[in-house]
């Protein structure tokens, strides 16, 4: 799955220049990627990782060991489990039907080393496994900046989303945006998160053009297809039907 979407993203890339996007928000405390492709829906956010318990309710412990430092090598060995966890406390939708985004992986990268996250090619790298080095000494989930990434398989991926956080936020959450269809960015939104289970809410977005002229071409070969029909139901008529009419 990973390698699959990581080859998509790259050939994205190169023709539609996503890898130039510059950022323009350096100051929000979370930023998350949505990638709309035809039939399924990619999601990445970062964010530091010391607050993964009182936005998302996932335990530290899910990171710390007994020491409260982090051990790099279990993560090595695969974290989607964790990031099951992570959104199964979330109350997910799209155009206000339930929807589940299975974890593709979840990591944590040194602040000093931490990788940008401005296209969906670049949640693809943050999150393997084998992108991060381990750090030389001991460190502390305050040192960390997580990575995770999501797909969920939808018939409609350019309808509105909102996303439920399970806990309250005391304090002002800010949170980038950044929406692409097919690597090709849409637009740039913030949003304030603060208080009781505060929503994230993302508008929908205009289909891409390829499934308009689709859409396009199957209603005209409806119409056609209608024309033909009555065409040779009064061809096939009698001349005394026709009279009678």
């Amino acid at each position: 799955m990973l390698l699959r979407a990581l080859m998509i993203h790259l050939r994205n890339a190169a023709f539609a220049g996503a890898l130039a996007v510059p950022s323009l928000a350096a100051a929000a405390d979370m930023t998350l990627v949505l990638d709309r492709q035809d039939d399924a829906i990619e999601m990445y956010f970062t964010i530091s990782a010391e607050r993964v318990e009182d936005i998302f309710a996932l335990p530290k412990e899910a990171f710390e060991n007994d020491s409260g430092t982090v051990d790099f090598e279990p993560l090595r060995q695969g974290t989607y489990d964790i990031g099951d966890t992570l959104f199964a406390n979330m109350d997910a939708r799209l155009d206000g039907d339930d929807i589940v985004f299975e974890a593709m992986s979840l990591m944590v990268h040194p602040k000093a080393n931490a990788l940008p996250l401005q296209t969906p090619l670049d949640g693809m790298i943050a999150i393997a496994v084998c992108t991060v080095p381990a750090p030389a000494g001991p460190i502390t989930l305050a040192d960390l900046q997580l990575y995770a990434g999501f797909i969920a398989y939808a018939d409609r991926p350019n309808q509105g989303m909102t996303f439920q956080l399970p806990n309250a936020l005391d304090s002002p959450l800010t949170v980038e945006i950044r929406d692409y269809t097919s690597d090709k960015l849409n637009d740039v939104t913030y949003q304030t998160l603060v208080g009781p289970n505060p929503t994230l809410a993302i508008q929908s977005q205009t289909a891409p053009l390829r499934v308009q002229v689709i859409a396009l071409l199957i209603a005209l070969a409806a119409g056609v297809g209608f024309v033909a029909v009555a065409w040779r139901y009064h061809r096939a008529r009698k001349p005394s039907d026709a009279l009678t009419a």
